[in-house]
């Protein structure tokens, strides 16, 4: 219960911390971006932690390689549409933004494909299906 208490407060302190900064400062729309920047690129240095600490030629470590290039295209997209909005470039620099992220869907896409394709190859859902009977047989 202290620990959900601590998690509690702690965001409340940081969505404070968000509602003053957006105060003083009067324009939410830059707060914003630069927050969610500073969010992915903490998502991206822990992710390249995880895939440095995975086994060279793991499958796991492959699925955190598409991550890692999905993260990477999305701070990209996020950098180059926050470009856009604070120089109110218009144009077709703005399709831009929509290239990398459509970009980031595609690896998404292969990456789920892989992950589709070695489910089908080593028969998880047949393993998957006798494990609910045997626990359903338990109790």
């Amino acid at each position: 219960m202290k620990e959900k208490l601590k998690i509690i407060f702690a965001l409340a302190a940081v969505l404070a911390g968000i509602a003053a900064i957006i105060i003083i400062l009067g324009n939410a729309e830059v707060i914003i971006t630069f927050m969610s920047l500073t969010f992915g690129v903490m998502a991206i240095i822990w992710t390249i932690m995880a895939y440095s600490s995975l086994s060279p030629g793991s499958s796991l470590r492959s699925y955190t390689g598409y991550f890692l290039a999905c993260l990477i295209l999305i701070l990209v997209s996020s950098v180059w549409n926050g470009i856009v909005g604070l120089l109110k470039i218009g144009g077709a620099w703005k399709y831009l933004g929509y290239f990398f992220i459509t970009s980031a869907y595609l690896v998404f896409v292969a990456a789920a494909y892989k992950i589709y394709y070695l489910g089908r190859e080593f028969g998880f859902q047949k393993q998957a299906g006798r494990i609910k009977e045997a626990m359903k047989r338990r109790g």
